[in-house]
């Protein structure tokens, strides 16, 4: 992981923050969400002119490779956590949506308002009988132990509530080339987070924080053979891209459709970030004229001419027009394209 200091701004100079003055750092070096508490220095000030008068302000940076930071979803001060304690231990510990908590039964007078932006984490439910069983059954069978893939997939999932799903690939490694990553004594997990009701970022293409695979990674060594190296990665999500042109049949504005379609589009590729109960699954084909004929059952869509679909690799390679796409990447899920290459059809052009 890349170093991430932090420093505060006095008299117009950044100072770094001592270790003393980082209390806790639940972020893991902003590699995953989390409470980063610290203690604002005396020397700080607050009528700088660098920046604008009035506040403290912090400063996060790392040396080198910042495309290698994780992203940040937003950044909010006077962080808190809540813990949810069950009176009724048969009722299901489902995760609380954001915007849940909306005040205090007893709140104190320091505190002027309280949100939840976010939706809650961690906790498992009370393990039913049936539950017991299959945990008993599993580990008798795998005897934490890691051997077959059966055994890698199921030890990280009963381990790791916030994954949805793991593939384990045996004698495969990360480097090289994707259809011909062939190492014995390697084995690869690819691992999908749980989105249901999550703080996903972009739910249609889900990953796992770097600090969630590290601690994959360090659980599963201790499990399998000394000699076998372990890796744990993300899918790679190759995406599908349309490329056509449209006649709406209702008049109106041509930017507001062209985005209904681009989010059915969407919609229809990658259903499971629009429903919960549904699959994410690996690899998949999707053909032409089955998105073709998709788009033109739409009832606001009067006709499609000039269709050309095109596969997007994990690289950012686009492909020829395909009649079919097949993934041929076991690390891969196909999706849609962020946006779509909808144009407008106008009177006189040719179809094609």
């Amino acid at each position: 992981p890349i170093p991430v200091s932090i420093a505060f701004l006095c008299r117009n100079e950044w100072r770094k923050l001592s270790g003393n003055e980082i209390l806790k750092d639940e972020t893991a070096g902003l590699q995953q969400s989390g409470i980063i508490r610290l203690v604002i220095p005396d020397e700080a000030t607050n009528d700088n002119t660098l920046l604008e008068a009035g506040k403290y302000w912090l400063k996060l940076s790392v040396p080198s490779d910042t495309d290698a930071v994780s992203l940040f979803h937003q950044v909010i001060s006077q962080a808190g956590k809540a813990s949810f304690v069950a009176t009724d231990r048969s009722a299901p510990a489902n995760l609380l949506p954001a915007e849940t908590i909306t005040k205090m039964v007893a709140k104190p007078a320091t505190v002027k308002s309280l949100a939840q932006p976010y939706a809650s984490f961690g906790g498992r439910p009370v393990e039913t009988a049936e539950g017991f069983a299959l945990r008993v059954s599993e580990r008798l069978r795998h005897k934490d132990r890691g051997v077959t893939n059966w055994d890698y997939e199921h030890l990280v999932l009963q381990a790791f509530p916030e994954l949805y799903k793991v593939k384990c690939l045996n004698h495969s490694s990360v480097g090289g080339d994707c259809c011909n990553s062939v190492q014995p004594g390697h084995v690869t997990l690819v691992v999908v987070p749980d989105i249901r009701n999550r703080n996903a970022f972009n739910p249609r293409e889900p990953k796992v924080s770097t600090a969630v695979r590290m601690k994959v990674q360090a659980y599963v060594k201790q499990r399998v053979s000394f000699f076998t190296q372990v890796h744990v990665q993300n899918p790679d999500y190759e995406k599908l891209l349309v490329s056509c042109k449209v006649k709406f049949s209702v008049a109106g504005d041509f930017g507001l459709y062209r985005e209904r379609l681009t989010e059915d589009l969407r919609q229809h590729l990658a259903p499971w970030a629009y429903n919960s109960s549904l699959d994410i699954r690996f690899g998949g084909q999707v053909r032409k004229s089955a998105l073709l004929n998709f788009i033109e059952e739409r009832d606001y869509v009067s006709f499609v001419t000039d269709f050309r679909l095109y596969h997007v690799d994990e690289n950012g390679v686009r492909s020829k027009d395909a009649e079919t796409v097949t993934v041929k990447n076991p690390r891969a899920i196909l999706v849609s394209a962020g946006t779509h290459e909808i144009l407008e059809f106008k009177e006189g052009e040719a179809c094609l």
